[in-house]
């Protein structure tokens, strides 16, 4: 399923919120990146937590009315 070839990428994640919104499975998380991929967080929102980001098309999400929803309430740079 993944390229032979794919490094790495390391994220800590830890669920707040979980629950349904019209049917479809929802959560808050916090995410922390150890690693700086592409496509890092949505691949594994998608593929580890079972939980794309919502209107994420690309990685499975069923809604796909808008902008994706992937919003940044803290960042901090070593």
């Amino acid at each position: 399923k993944y390229a032979a070839k794919a490094k790495s990428a390391i994220t800590k994640y830890r669920v707040l919120k979980s629950g349904s919104l019209n049917n479809t499975r929802i959560c808050v998380v916090a995410l922390n990146i150890l690693t700086g991929r592409k496509h890092q967080i949505r691949a594994h929102c998608a593929h580890v937590l079972k939980c794309p980001v919502l209107n994420d098309s690309k990685y499975g999400s069923e809604s796909t009315t808008g902008s994706i929803h992937l919003h940044l309430s803290e960042i901090t740079i070593p």
